[in-house]
């Protein structure tokens, strides 16, 4: 019998990357609506009935630190960004290989060693140091369910200059093995990288900014495909969709950003193997309730996943009576201009949420320049919930 894996992490740090503070407060209790309350408003006395089964908990807690590494008077030399990861699954095995892994790739790690010892070299050098080198990477979780997990993210190295370099990366993973995933593995037998360029070609007709594309795009992408897929690695799973992606400069200027080619899953029919296409979805959904915890409800719920943002502010719980897909917390700030939210790090994941499951946030909700936000689906719909005042 397979056995369930809760870890409970704490992310502090990383407000140290958005600026927030560090300040205990009341949290707010949110209603179930998508606008943020100008009061808070206090639990209800009186429980609703859950309906729904429960079904295994799928979740990903991915903490942003932030490391200054400095010279010997104290002069912050390199800023370096990297991610822990917590994982729950049904198999603990799973993962425990899965965060291994992840946390084993050297890329950005070796960036940082690299950029560290030359920010030594110029310094010692007798250059100004007006602004740390940076060394960032940082993923969020794109797809996770009970069968895959697709992380995408960004990697920036900055030396001195305009702008430093950046590039996408994407990495994903079996959830019933703990393996990484590569085209062969998810692709039917005798599937071509011609097919896969005429899929990707057919999506980027399709993009929302085309008149961002460079005139030869297509000529570069077909290229890039006539590689073999076995060297093509920019991609990864949406809920939605395979998505191919295209670094700055690719297909596209800087200005442009990342250009991803998402193909739906209903074009992939026949292409891709059937056990990763994502599960079919109960029509019992329902909205996210978010409340203040109350440790003598806590036997209400059998999985959970745990989040400290600040560790001297009360606990909030958020969980469903039916089912919520797709949920997302998000850290972030409100803009003094228009009050929309800006999202800085994706800090969960959690494919499913269903009775008997639940998220315990404990963090201040009192600062706008501080915030969170809860998204995911119920009933076709997608929706939001700010926990700020």
């Amino acid at each position: 019998m397979k056995r369930y894996l809760t870890f409970a992490l704490a992310l502090l740090l990383v407000f140290s990357l958005v600026g927030c503070k560090q300040t205990a407060a009341e949290p707010t209790t949110v209603p179930t609506e998508t606008t943020v309350p100008t009061q808070a408003t206090e639990p209800t006395e009186t429980t609703p009935e859950i309906t729904g089964e429960q079904q295994p908990m799928a979740a990903i807690v991915m903490p942003v630190i932030t490391e200054e590494k400095t010279a010997e008077d104290g002069t912050v030399l390199l800023s370096y960004v990297y991610q822990n990861i917590t994982l729950t699954v049904p198999d603990p095995e799973v993962a425990d290989k899965v965060i291994v892994d992840f946390l084993n790739r050297t890329d950005h790690h070796d960036t940082a060693d690299s950029l560290f010892a030359a920010a030594q070299k110029a310094y010692s050098q007798g250059t100004a140091m007006s602004d740390p080198y940076i060394c960032s990477t940082v993923y969020a979780p794109m797809r996770i369910d009970l069968g895959v997990l697709s992380l995408f993210g960004s990697f920036v190295a900055y030396e001195g200059g305009a702008h430093g370099s950046q590039a996408s990366t994407a990495v994903s993973y079996d959830l019933l093995t703990g393996n990484t995933l590569a085209w062969k593995d998810i692709l039917q037998d005798g599937v071509t990288a011609d097919q896969v360029c005429q899929l990707v070609l057919e999506a980027l007709e399709n993009y929302e900014a085309k008149s961002d594309l460079f005139p030869d795009y297509a000529d570069t992408v077909k290229n890039i495909f006539s590689q073999g897929l076995q060297n093509h690695t920019d991609w990864y799973f949406s809920v939605d969709g395979l998505c191919c992606f295209f670094s700055p400069y690719e297909i596209g200027p800087f200005a442009a950003g990342t250009i991803v080619a998402e193909i739906p899953y209903n074009k992939l029919v026949g292409v891709l193997k059937d056990e990763y296409f994502p599960p079919e979805r109960d029509t019992l959904s329902d909205s996210l309730t978010v409340a203040d915890f109350d440790p003598d409800k806590l036997t209400d719920f059998t999985q959970f996943t745990e989040i400290v943002l600040d560790e001297n502010a009360k606990q909030t719980i958020v969980y469903t009576y039916a089912v919520a897909y797709d949920v997302r917390l998000e850290v972030g700030s409100i803009s003094s201009f228009n009050g929309k939210f800006i999202p800085e790090h994706t800090v969960l994941g959690c494919s499913t949420l269903t009775p008997g499951d639940a998220i315990m946030i404990q963090a201040a909700t009192d600062d706008p320049e501080c915030a969170l936000r809860l998204t995911y689906t119920a009933n076709g719909e997608a929706k939001e919930l700010l926990l700020t005042k």
